[in-house]
C-alpha cells in the first residue's frame, strides 16, 4: 500500500552547457555543466513491491554535461551531448506517478534505453532549407535525438536543470529520448509545424521495440503586452506496449498544449496541460 509521499530537491548548477558555451571559432562551440543533487524523501507509511517498509531517506548525486556544436555552414549543424553522473538520488526508490524530481542519473546514463550505448545522450546532424523569402524554411534533423526537442517546449518550463524539477514541467515526462530518430521543423514565420518519428524500447516486462510519432502546430503572436507562444501537440506509438492486465499489447497516444506569455523582461507565465 502507498501513502502521501513528500521529497524534497535541489539542485545546484555550477555551470551550464547552454550558457557557458565557448566558441573555439566561428564554427565550433563546447560546452560544459557541472552540477549537484541532493533529494530528501519522507516515506512514512510507505512500502515496496515486497511488503517492507521504505524507510525515509536522502540521496546525492553529481554529474557533468559536455556538448559540442559544429556549425560548418549558416545551414548546417552537427551536435553531441554526453552526461556522466555518480548516485541515483531517490530514482531507485521512487514509486509510481510523477515525482517531484527529474533528473538523468547514473543508472540512466549506462545501457541507455536497454541498449550498449553508455554517456551519449544525443548525437545528430541537421541540415536548414530556405523557402523562398520572408525566412521560411524547412530543418530535417536525423541521428541520436530527444523527442522534446520537436514537441511541447516552454519558454519557461522545458529544463529540468534550469526552470522546474518536477516531472509534471518538463516536456520529456511522456515522451522518448536519446534514441534513433529523425525530426522535421517548417518554420513559416507566425506559424511552424514540427514532426518527430523515434525507435525506441517499452522499458516494460517484454522489452518491446516500438516506433513514436509526434507532431506539433506552433502559433507565435506578438500582443501589446509581450511575446507569446501557443503549442498543440500530439503523439502516437505502434502496439508494442502490454496493458495493465499484461495479457495483450496496445498502443499509446497522447495530446496537450503548452504556452508560454512574455509579460515585460523578467515577467512572464506558462500553461502546460497534457
Amino acid at each position: 500500500m502507498k501513502k502521501s509521499v513528500a521529497a524534497i530537491t535541489l539542485i545546484i548548477t555550477l555551470a551550464n552547457p547552454a550558457a557557458s558555451a565557448k566558441e573555439v571559432n566561428e564554427h565550433l562551440a563546447i560546452g560544459v555543466g557541472l552540477f549537484g543533487i541532493y533529494q530528501y524523501g519522507d516515506f512514512t507509511n510507505n512500502f515496496d513491491d515486497d511488503g517492507k517498509p521504505i524507510n525515509s531517506q536522502g540521496e546525492g548525486a553529481a554529474g557533468l554535461d559536455l556538448d559540442i556544436d559544429y556549425t560548418p555552414t549558416s545551414d548546417d549543424e552537427l551536435y553531441a551531448r554526453v552526461r556522466f553522473v555518480t548516485g541515483n538520488g531517490l530514482n531507485d526508490i521512487w514509486y509510481g506517478g510523477l515525482a517531484p524530481f527529474s533528473s538523468d542519473l547514473e543508472d540512466d546514463v549506462k545501457d541507455i534505453n536497454g541498449g550498449s550505448r553508455d554517456y551519449l545522450l544525443e548525437a545528430w546532424y541537421k541540415h536548414r532549407f530556405a523557402l523562398g523569402s520572408d525566412n521560411h524554411a524547412l530543418s530535417l534533423t536525423g541521428g541520436i535525438i530527444d523527442s522534446a526537442a520537436f514537441l511541447d517546449d516552454n519558454a519557461y518550463a522545458d529544463d529540468e536543470m534550469t526552470h522546474f524539477m518536477n516531472d509534471a514541467f518538463v516536456a520529456r515526462a511522456y515522451m522518448p529520448a536519446w534514441d534513433t530518430g529523425a525530426g522535421a521543423e517548417l518554420d513559416l514565420g507566425k506559424w511552424g509545424v514540427n514532426a518527430v518519428w523515434m525507435h525506441s524500447k517499452t522499458d516494460d516486462a517484454e522489452d518491446n521495440s516500438f516506433n513514436y510519432l509526434g507532431g506539433q502546430v506552433h502559433y507565435n503572436a506578438k500582443p501589446a503586452m509581450g511575446e507569446s507562444t501557443y503549442r498543440l501537440w500530439v503523439q502516437g506509438t505502434s502496439s508494442d506496449f502490454l496493458n495493465p492486465s499484461e495479457d495483450e499489447f496496445e498502443s499509446r497516444t497522447g495530446t496537450g498544449i503548452s504556452i508560454n506569455q512574455v509579460m515585460e523582461e523578467t515577467l512572464g507565465f506558462f500553461v502546460r496541460l497534457a
